[in-house]
């Protein structure tokens, strides 16, 4: 199965991982490092308004298809026009990888 023509892939995005580290409770200390960057085609799914506590939040849900790689898990983020985009899924696409993202809630706005 061929995979996306690489001129589809149009969008600069960086994927980023949790620094090592965490706090006296056991969350998360450590800041976002680079895993890679790399050309992906993003294609935004939906929008919704998400209920965060009493506060109601936009979120986008975006598609980002990249080309395969196995070092990618649902604790990354991908940053994508300076905005950071939390990992929800990741789908195999023959010779792709579809990462779905979503934007505007949790630690990535």
């Amino acid at each position: 199965m061929r995979g996306m023509p690489v001129h589809a892939r149009r969008d600069m995005v960086t994927i980023q991982q949790r620094a090592a580290g965490s706090d006296g409770y056991g969350q998360p200390s450590g800041g976002w490092t680079t895993l890679a960057t790399v050309w992906a085609m993003a294609d935004q799914v939906r929008g919704a308004e998400v209920a965060a506590g009493s506060t109601e939040i936009a979120a986008t849900l975006v598609r980002f298809r990249v080309a395969k790689r196995s070092d990618v898990t649902t604790g990354m983020r991908v940053v994508w026009r300076s905005k950071a985009h939390d990992i929800e899924a990741l789908v195999e696409v023959g010779r792709d990888l579809d990462i779905i993202a979503r934007q505007g809630v949790g630690d990535a706005a």
